[in-house]
């Protein structure tokens, strides 16, 4: 799951280094929730949730569709992406079973209200009423 006012295409890299690393996985990037990282960070996990089970459905059931391939769900996420993984979990209770790893690479677990860096403060607040932004 890419980060804010990110793509899909951002990760391509990393997807493309864990296809060749573990050639038998399937690797999704998400996009559901790239016109609208501004937004709340709860209904960004709905939407990351439904974009899941859908590649579920459409990717891991056997030729008959009767038999559940998926074997573990691993996440990786960057920035607001981790943020958004952990808001899709409770969402995604049905595949608990198959929960594998979870990775988060500069994702704001505990904010950034904190931060002392002024010109960091400074930005913050531009893109706060600039944006209008719920999730920052």
């Amino acid at each position: 799951m890419h980060g804010f006012q990110a793509s899909s295409m951002d990760l391509r890299t990393f997807k493309n280094y864990v296809s060749l690393t573990l050639p038998n996985a399937l690797c999704h990037a998400s996009s559901v929730n790239e016109e609208f990282t501004d937004g709340n960070i709860e209904d960004m996990g709905k939407k990351l949730a439904a974009e899941v089970r859908k590649h579920i459905i459409d990717w891991c059931f056997s030729k008959d569709s009767s038999t559940l391939l998926l074997e573990k769900l691993t996440f990786i996420g960057h920035s607001l992406g981790g943020l958004i993984i952990r808001s899709a979990l409770p969402h995604l209770e049905s595949y608990k079973q198959y929960m594998h790893g979870y990775m988060s690479l500069g994702s704001p677990h505990l904010g950034y209200m904190y931060n002392t860096n002024s010109l960091f403060n400074a930005g913050m607040w531009v893109l706060k009423r600039w944006k209008k932004s719920l999730c920052l």
